[in-house]
């Protein structure tokens, strides 16, 4: 990864925070009465499950470099 590369990284993900923190309570509020309305829900096994492949990726990703 270049020093380039990296800055735009940086940039991208601050911009990619900043919009979500800009949208996020209409977003919030919508998936809270979405919730309420169908009790839907992604049951936590499966969020953690999610998740876990996501950091063996990530470490998979960084081995390679």
């Amino acid at each position: 990864m270049t020093v380039r590369d990296l800055i735009e990284t940086a940039f991208r993900l601050h911009a990619e925070a900043e919009e979500q923190a800009n949208r996020g309570p209409s977003d919030d509020e919508a998936r809270w009465q979405r919730y309420r309305a169908t009790g839907e829900a992604v049951p936590f096994d499966k969020v953690r499950a999610h998740l876990q492949k996501l950091a063996e990726e990530a470490g998979a990703m960084a081995k390679r470099r």
